[in-house]
């Protein structure tokens, strides 16, 4: 996994051939000329790929991940960063709405705080019984949906990471165990977007979380985001199986986060719900109650997310 975005397929084929290549093979890095005799070509190309001057072909990509032992999502990445590799989009923004309006009407008869995440990371839908649980009310939670610009950037809808790092939001001081929460969350981020590490959200997320958070926030959002391993998150802590503290009125209570993906939107969204752990079951509302959806929230929903729905 690399660490630090954005990377330039140049970049990345520097650090196979270096870094990379010294912690899995066990031996000095491979020099310019080296990689080129593996491959069959002179230093000239090396350098000129490695300083985005020259793009390799699809089959040469997968020939340098094979030379320095790159794993299978690493010579993804590579042609994703060549250009090679289509970008994620939604299904038709119709049938998507369709589908979250569904999803949207099950939620506000659920008995449990539940929301709908998007691959990104970003919020679609929050019923009632969250706001309850947070002790917001849902007017005031739709004015949080929403991030406010900076500088050129439009406004966006709130990330998962916002809520576990910007201290000027009412979240953090409502999450127990929250360092154990971090890390499964970012792990998760990571796995979810391991095959799409080259796209243009991924590359800039870091980036975009740097101008929206405080300093301090972003440099603890940076420590923990060097240590989450998509690869290694223990099964106490995967989505089906890993739970939240919530912390009010000097009060904690566990809930179990059951984090279902909608398969009819190609499981690039997600469903999560906050089950108490005690067991107790919450009454069924009698009536529908409220429901926030983005695409209510977003002015001009259509333009802003043009580029995101399948055509």
């Amino acid at each position: 996994m690399t660490d630090i975005v954005p990377m330039t397929l140049g970049d990345f084929i520097r650090l196979l051939r270096t870094k990379r290549y010294v912690q899995r093979v066990g031996h000095k890095k491979l020099t310019q000329a080296e990689l080129g005799d593996k491959l069959g070509y002179n230093r000239g190309i090396i350098n000129r790929w490695e300083n985005n001057r020259l793009r390799p072909k699809p089959d040469d990509i997968v020939r340098i991940g094979e030379a320095t032992c790159a794993s299978a999502e690493d010579i993804h990445y590579m042609l994703g960063l060549a250009g090679y590799l289509p970008t994620t989009r939604f299904p038709r923004r119709e049938f998507t709405l369709n589908i979250l309006s569904r999803v949207a009407e099950c939620l506000a008869q659920s008995p449990y705080p539940a929301y709908v995440l998007d691959y990104r990371g970003r919020f679609w839908i929050v019923n009632q019984a969250m706001a309850e649980l947070i002790g917001i009310p849902l007017d005031a939670l739709k004015t949080l949906m929403l991030r406010h610009p900076v500088g050129d950037d439009p406004p966006e809808p709130i990330h998962i990471l916002d809520v576990l790092f910007d201290s000027r939001l009412p979240f953090q001081a409502l999450l127990g165990d929250r360092d154990r929460l971090i890390r499964s969350q970012i792990a998760r981020f990571k796995a979810l977007c391991l095959y799409r590490r080259h796209e243009p959200f991924y590359q800039q997320c870091l980036e975009r979380l740097k101008r929206r958070l405080l300093p301090d926030d972003f440099e603890q959002l940076l420590r923990f985001w060097r240590e989450a391993d998509p690869f290694q998150i223990p099964s106490s802590e995967s989505c089906l199986n890993s739970g939240v503290v919530i912390v009010r009125n000097g009060e904690q209570r566990l809930f179990s986060l059951h984090d279902e993906p909608i398969f009819e939107l190609a499981g690039l969204f997600f469903q999560v719900r906050y089950v108490p752990h005690d067991g107790l079951l919450l009454p069924r509302p009698a009536e529908r109650t409220a429901v926030l959806c983005l695409w209510h929230i977003v002015d001009d929903f259509a333009q802003a997310f043009a580029d995101e729905f399948s055509r």
